[in-house]
């Protein structure tokens, strides 16, 4: 069920700690919040979620230049 949310980009079942990995691509952190807290929160069978997070991106169209401090 979650593999198939708009906002998935990748979703994976891990014999980790934490048995169900997903990528999500929302375009802010309220939309992000209100995923997990109308979409995810309502799915039968996770019990808990943890979070991490990225507010760039390091992989896009082009090659990946490191700036220069």
């Amino acid at each position: 069920m979650l593999a198939a949310h708009p906002e998935v980009a990748f979703a994976t079942a891990t014999t980790s700690t934490a048995n169900l990995n997903a990528s999500i691509d929302v375009p802010n952190a309220q939309l992000f919040y209100r995923y997990l807290t109308e979409s995810v929160a309502t799915l039968p069978g996770p019990r808990h979620t943890a979070t991490a997070p990225i507010h760039r991106t390091l992989k896009g169209p082009g090659p990946y230049l490191p700036v220069m401090v």
